[in-house]
């Protein structure tokens, strides 16, 4: 039963992000399902912070940003919740997100290790953060520039073309 409960209010934190990344305004149900699930345990927690962050409203994002790094320096994370972090975090400003690199980078290189989530937005991430002026994301893209997978290889020098 706890299973089934996790997984609708899961589900739905997702609706709502993707509503949010469509731009499509939230109703006064949604916000106060998000609103409750930030008093949830993660990674219910977690999806909540990502879908304001992905809503890109700034008055909230600090304290959505606090989450999610936070619950970057945990334990591993489903892939769906991993996931969508990235995506999150491509709504961040880069400036932003350099101020947040110390946990977002060993994160980010765990995650690059693993592969367990597609990383297109972990390269759109990175070269935000490259274009803040943070070096190690410069590096990480640089060798993901070279990486086996033509695909990743590809977006990475596209990013790093648009930075250098």
């Amino acid at each position: 039963m706890r299973n089934d409960h996790f997984a609708r209010v899961a589900r739905r934190l997702l609706e709502i992000k993707a509503k949010a990344t469509a731009n499509t305004p939230w109703s006064k149900l949604d916000q106060s399902e998000i609103d409750q699930a930030l008093q949830c345990d993660n990674p219910v927690r977690a999806l909540a912070a990502c879908c304001i962050l992905a809503s890109e409203r700034p008055k909230n994002c600090p304290k959505s940003l606090a989450i999610i790094r936070n619950v970057m320096r945990g334990q591993a994370l489903p892939p769906y919740v991993e996931l969508c972090i990235y995506e999150a975090l491509t709504h961040v400003d880069g400036c932003l997100l350099a101020t947040h690199a110390e946990q977002i980078l060993p994160f980010v290189e765990n995650s690059l290790e693993r592969r367990t989530v597609n990383i297109d937005n972990t390269v759109f991430m990175l070269g935000a953060l490259g274009r803040s002026g943070e070096s190690r994301s410069l590096r990480l893209l640089r060798q993901l520039a070279r990486d086996a997978d033509n695909g990743v290889r590809t977006n990475a020098s596209l990013v790093l073309k648009g930075i250098v």
